[in-house]
C-alpha cells in the first residue's frame, strides 16, 4: 500500500492537537489521532521531541506493510511470469509439432470457416502457406457448394453422436486435380466454442497400389482357372488317345496275329508244296508281322506308361541279330534307294 503520512495540528483555547493522516493504495484517508494531552502552551513545546518520534514510528510502521504487500505482489508476478513462460514454451512446442507433421491438419470454427492449416495440409492441396484461412472447408471438396451445404447440415448430429468421424474422402486440389485422403474429423470445444479438427493423409498412390493389386489377383486368378481348364482340357484329351490307342492296338494285333498263323499255315505246307522262293517270302511276312506287333506292344506300353501300369522285362540282348531282324524291313527300301 501506497502510505502517506502528516501531522495535522488542531488548536483551541485548552489546547493543540495533531493527528496523522494516512493515504491507503485504494486512495482512501484516514485521521489517527494521536494521543496528545491539552497542555498549556508552555509545556507543548518541550513535548515536541516525543510526539515526533512516535510519528516516525507510526509511519515506519506504514511503511514496513506497505514493503511487505509490495514483496508479496512481485513474488506473484514473478509466479505468473514463469507460468506464462512455461505455458509458452509448450504452445511453441506444440506448434512445432503440428508443422513438422507429414499429415495435413485443419482446424474450422462451427460455421465451417479454415481458422488455421499446417504446412503438410496447404502442400496436399497445392495452396500457398495460409491460404486457405478463412475460406470455408467446402473448397477443398469437388461437391457443389449446394451439395456440400446440404451436407454439412446433416453430418454434425451424427458426427456428435460418434464423437467425430474416420473414413476415406475425395478432395480437389488448387489446380482442380483430384485425390484421396484417410481422414478423421474430431469436435474441439474450447471456451464453450465449437471447432472441429482434421487431420488427413494422403493415400492416392496407395488406392492406385490397391487398384494394381487387385487387378494382379484377379488376372492371377482368371490365369489359374483357365490353366485348371487347360489341364482338365488336356487331361480328357490324354484319357481319350490312351483309350484310343488301346482299341486300336487292340483292333490292329486281332489281324495280325491271322497274317501270322496263315503265313505259318502256308510254311508247313498244308495249302500245297512250297517252293524256296516261297518260304522265303513267307520268312519276310512273319518277321514283318512280328515287328508289326511289337510296335503295337510299345504303344500299349506308353498307354501303360500314363496310367502308370507299366511293367518292365529287364534282359540282355544281343545286338547283331536285332540288326539282321531289321534287314529284311529294310532292305526293300535300300534296293530302292540305290544304297549298298
Amino acid at each position: 500500500a501506497t502510505v502517506t503520512g502528516a501531522w495535522s495540528p488542531t488548536c483551541n483555547r485548552g489546547g493543540c492537537e495533531r493527528s496523522i493522516s494516512t493515504r491507503s493504495r485504494r486512495g482512501r484517508t484516514r485521521a489517527e489521532p494521536a494521543t496528545v494531552p491539552k497542555t498549556p502552551a508552555a509545556s507543548t513545546n518541550s513535548q515536541r521531541p516525543q510526539r515526533t518520534r512516535a510519528a516516525a514510528e507510526a509511519a515506519k510502521g506504514i511503511a514496513d506493510e506497505a514493503l511487505t504487500e509490495s514483496n508479496a505482489t512481485r513474488d506473484s508476478l514473478q509466479t505468473l511470469n514463469v507460468a506464462l513462460e512455461a505455458t509458452s514454451a509448450e504452445l511453441r512446442l506444440h506448434d512445432r509439432v503440428l508443422e513438422s507433421m507429414v499429415e495435413g491438419v485443419t482446424i474450422s470454427n462451427a460455421s465451417g470457416t479454415i481458422i488455421y492449416t499446417n504446412a503438410a495440409e496447404d502442400a496436399m492441396f497445392g495452396y500457398l502457406r495460409g491460404e486457405l484461412v478463412g475460406k470455408s472447408a467446402s473448397i477443398q471438396k469437388p461437391v457443389p457448394p449446394a451439395h456440400d451445404r446440404r451436407v454439412g447440415a446433416e453430418t454434425p448430429d451424427k458426427f456428435e453422436e460418434r464423437r467425430g468421424w474416420v473414413g476415406e474422402w475425395e478432395n480437389v486440389r488448387k489446380d482442380g486435380t483430384p485425390f484421396s485422403t484417410r481422414a478423421q474429423l474430431s469436435p474441439l470445444d474450447v471456451a464453450g466454442e465449437r471447432f472441429w479438427v482434421c487431420v488427413q493423409r494422403d493415400i492416392t498412390e496407395e488406392k492406385r497400389v490397391e487398384g494394381m493389386r487387385r487387378d494382379a489377383l484377379e488376372l492371377q486368378e482368371r490365369a489359374r482357372t483357365a490353366l485348371e481348364d487347360a489341364f482338365r482340357t488336356v487331361e480328357a484329351a490324354s484319357r481319350a488317345k490312351s483309350e484310343f490307342l488301346a482299341v486300336i492296338g487292340h483292333e490292329l494285333r486281332t489281324p495280325l496275329n491271322a497274317i501270322g498263323g496263315y503265313a505259318e499255315l502256308i510254311e508247313l505246307g498244308l495249302r500245297g508244296p512250297v517252293t524256296a522262293q516261297q518260304r522265303e517270302d513267307l520268312g519276310r511276312i512273319r518277321r514283318a508281322q512280328a515287328r508289326l506287333v511289337g510296335i503295337i506292344d510299345d504303344v500299349l506300353n506308353f498307354v501303360r506308361i500314363e496310367t502308370g501300369r507299366v511293367e518292365y522285362d529287364l534282359t540282355n540282348v544281343k545286338v547283331h541279330p536285332a540288326l539282321l531282324s531289321l534287314e529284311t524291313m529294310i532292305a526293300p527300301q535300300i534296293r530302292a534307294s540305290a544304297l549298298t
